[in-house]
């Protein structure tokens, strides 16, 4: 909060008070009970969800560690190399957009040199609430947090009494001892890094893959976005060898693989019609879906060139915006200066 705004909202006493507080459970590494307490409110994935898997939940928790998590945000930034570019997800200065662009091209590219394509889509399942905190420590420690520094990540952001929100009730609290608590400015941070140590192992099995986006062809290519991850290579053997690596990795800090909702598509210039999709191919000794398109960071990638199929998505889902906004800019009218920036 800017200095001379703090007299609007309290006597300037009252900051100096909570300043001292909290550096002073700063300083003891130990936090208050209802610092740490939160609310889990589920939100529904899609239009009509049928079971569990179809919610996500949002944190709610105290204001003061937030601003406490937003501060081991910038201290964590500080000590930890910046994550290479195929991971597009929450860093400053990243976007969706650059890896839409890049796979669309790569994917044309080939299209015209008359070279195959397969792409595989990963699906993890419940990839936030999953995180092993443990093993998300040992991360840290081994890519060089301070113990210091550490002790208070734990003791704030993952250690927590939770309870869920549901409808006008709450269940009772409970103590959580896995996953990265969604609302938390941390949350999203805190899953790429683990997720990305697993990827470094990877790659450093597979000489052909590589994680930065400076090569010559981007083949094999790997994306991520948060928990979306996206492979494609001009060899089957590539992505396949990717799962039977990734998988086990994966499953050692509590991330599995929804097998059900993994998708694999080949684009194969002037082959034949390969019949009806999607249907079950195994890649890697897995059973996943071959499909004729995958929607990737809201991009949809297709098996072949067919462009009025990805114009009609593309109507769909702004029509789907336009229909999901345009109730609540009614009730809430932007002011004019964010209309003209937009």
């Amino acid at each position: 909060m800017a200095m001379e705004h703090q007299g609007e909202f309290a006597p300037a006493v009252f900051f100096t008070l909570l300043a001292e507080l909290v550096l002073q459970f700063w300083g003891d590494g130990r936090f208050p009970r209802a610092w740490i307490t939160s609310v889990q409110v589920p939100l529904p994935k899609k239009a009509r969800p049928a079971g569990v898997e179809d919610y996500r939940t949002l944190t709610l928790g105290c204001v003061l560690s937030k601003l406490l998590a937003r501060h081991l945000y910038v201290l964590l930034r500080a000590i930890l190399p910046p994550l290479p570019w195929y991971q597009a997800g929450f860093p400053p200065g990243r976007s969706t957009y650059d890896h839409i662009m890049l796979l669309c091209k790569v994917l044309d590219e080939r299209w015209r040199a008359g070279d195959p394509m397969c792409v595989l889509a990963l699906d993890i399942k419940a990839a936030f609430p999953s995180v092993l905190r443990r093993e998300l420590a040992e991360v840290l420690l081994a890519d060089g947090v301070p113990p210091f520094l550490l002790n208070r990540l734990v003791a704030l952001a993952l250690s927590d009494a939770t309870s869920i929100r549901w409808q006008a009730g709450r269940t009772r609290e409970v103590l959580t001892r896995r996953g990265v608590k969604q609302g938390c400015p941390l949350a999203p941070y805190l899953f790429t890094l683990p997720l990305h140590a697993v990827l470094r192992r990877v790659v450093a099995a597979l000489p052909r893959f590589r994680l930065d986006l400076d090569g010559a062809d981007f083949n094999p290519l790997v994306c991520a976005y948060a928990d979306d991850l996206l492979v494609a290579s001009t060899r089957y053997e590539d992505v396949s060898r990717f799962l039977e690596e990734f998988a086990p990795r994966a499953l050692e800090l509590g991330l599995a693989l929804n097998f059900r909702k993994c998708e694999y598509m080949e684009r194969l210039p002037g082959a034949v019609d390969p019949g009806p999709l999607p249907r079950p191919v195994q890649v890697a000794g897995r059973e996943v879906q071959q499909v004729a398109k995958i929607v990737y960071v809201g991009a949809l990638l297709t098996a072949g060139l067919e462009r009025r199929g990805v114009a009609y998505y593309r109507v769909v889902k702004a029509q789907s915006a336009v229909a999901t906004l345009q109730p609540l800019l009614h009730r809430n009218p932007l002011p004019p200066m964010v209309v003209s920036r937009i």
